[in-house]
């Protein structure tokens, strides 16, 4: 009997001493590492967007925000930053209840320090809080923002009165992936996970149904086009009976209707799905280019638009936005050189081409007046050991340009940190943009994680394939 006991003492400290059942995230992953399942959040349902491919969510229950990079519909983690949000539990109803709203959203705008009071940091981005889905159930309140701290640290805030709260470093490094009235912020209580057959097939419903609504439009078939509308629908002031009538109209005014989509991404929160993209509108007496949201909800077994928004470019307050984060970042070099003139993130000099990793299946296509770059970064290491750094593409000619944005000297980065992050055991398929106006070569530069350049290589900016 007392072996038994004793046996199951034993046991019982083996089992303590193994891992607990937690999920990981790390840079490049979209892996749930105690299922090894791929989860995606529930949310990202299709991104086509090439440019600014980046998605925004927050989980209140644990105080995180996490950035994601779209590539071919797979959401990939690239950051994790601590937060804080509202005082408040639950949903955002109504102002003044201190609590942050859950749902689709997306930045407005930019504002700096000088426009700030102290205690919302350097940089504030305000959301589209309420949204046309919170003003149909009734929700009210305001100035739903996220913004920075000069605490310490996130932890040393508390609770916000509603507003998502970074530091100020964190709001400055999210910033350079934020593009306004574009890249959507996903507010959970706690984040919910989905298949990736369950999203393929909501992706393609919901993509047919778009098309099938834009070749209504075009083809003024009013009763069908109507038909995709929810009875509750509301835009513009217009319910569905106005809507109808504003519809017949136009169509009774206009001999040709044209409508073009391009950039189609898709976003569900709680039954409620955001479809947004770019929409080119024209006719024999009328034209738009813009942005066009539909917020769609399942009644019964159909989706039905419920609401609509369409905004016209403004890259004034994208141009802002660049502009107060290289203003800071300026800032945060001065008082490093003046504390610590000595340390540097100037990269280590090349001594010679690193063999262990290789760049492979280079190709430059234009497409308008960008130059995509795709290229395979391989892992050549005999063991297949994780490698891991930070690369950056840099167009040179009449001006050097790079990918990701980042500071030049010249056509020489002068920070390593800025460039994008790679992880990889087998190889990664890396994908990047640049204006091609005046563009001669491209240069494609692989940092180690400390700074060392491990290859420098330079192709021609015309559309070309290597092999390595």
């Amino acid at each position: 009997m007392r072996e038994k006991r004793n046996l199951l003492v034993l046991i019982c400290v083996i089992i303590s001493l193994l891992p607990c059942n937690k999920t990981y995230a790390y840079e490049g992953s979209r892996y749930n590492k105690s299922t090894s399942v791929e989860r995606d959040p529930s949310s990202i349902i299709k991104v086509s967007t090439k440019e600014y491919p980046f998605v925004i969510v927050v989980e209140k229950s644990t105080n995180r925000l996490l950035l994601y990079k779209v590539d071919n519909d797979i959401p990939l983690l690239l950051k994790v930053y601590d937060s804080a949000t509202g005082e408040g539990g639950g949903d955002k109803q109504k102002s003044g209840d201190k609590r942050t709203p859950e749902g689709i959203y997306f930045t407005t705008g930019v504002m700096g320090r000088s426009e700030l009071d102290k205690q919302y940091g350097i940089m504030a981005l305000p959301l589209n809080y309420p949204n046309p889905v919170d003003r149909l159930e009734g929700k009210s309140g305001n100035g739903i923002w996220i913004h920075a701290t000069f605490k310490p640290s996130v932890s040393d805030y508390g609770y916000s009165k509603g507003c998502v709260v970074l530091s100020n470093a964190d709001i400055i490094n999210i910033g350079q992936y934020v593009r306004i009235e574009e890249t959507p912020v996903i507010i959970f209580d706690r984040i919910s996970h989905i298949s990736t057959n369950k999203k393929k097939r909501m992706a393609d419903i919901l993509t047919n149904i778009i098309m099938d609504w834009k070749r209504t439009w075009e083809n003024k078939e009013l009763d069908r086009y109507m038909a995709y509308y929810s009875m509750v629908f509301r835009s513009d002031g217009k319910d569905w009976n106005a809507w109808r009538e504003h519809k017949r109209r136009l169509n009774e005014q206009y001999r040709k209707i044209s409508v073009s989509i391009d950039a189609l991404n898709i976003f569900t929160y709680n039954g409620i799905a955001v479809v947004s993209f770019k929409q080119i509108y024209n006719s024999d007496k009328f034209s738009s280019d813009g942005f066009k949201r539909l917020y769609l909800r399942k009644e019964k077994d159909d989706w039905k638009i419920i609401s609509e928004e369409f905004r016209e470019p403004d890259i004034s307050q994208n141009i802002k936005l660049v502009s107060l984060i290289e203003e800071e970042r300026q800032k945060k070099e001065t008082k490093k050189l003046v504390a610590t003139p000595e340390r540097s993130h100037k990269p280590k000099a090349l001594k010679s081409e690193s063999q262990d990793i290789a760049i492979e299946q280079f190709k430059a296509e234009r497409s308008g007046d960008r130059l995509n770059i795709t290229f395979k970064l391989t892992n050549k290491t005999q063991n297949g050991k994780l490698l891991s750094g930070r690369l950056a593409i840099i167009g040179k000619g009449i001006n050097a340009v790079s990918y990701p944005a980042m500071r030049l000297r010249g056509d020489e980065p002068l920070n390593y940190r800025e460039a994008e992050w790679y992880s990889i055991r087998r190889f990664k398929i890396v994908k990047g943009s640049l204006s091609a106006s005046g563009l001669q070569t491209v240069m494609v530069i692989v940092y180690s994680r400390n700074g060392e350049i491990l290859i420098k290589r330079e192709f021609y900016a015309r559309e070309e394939k290597t092999q390595g």
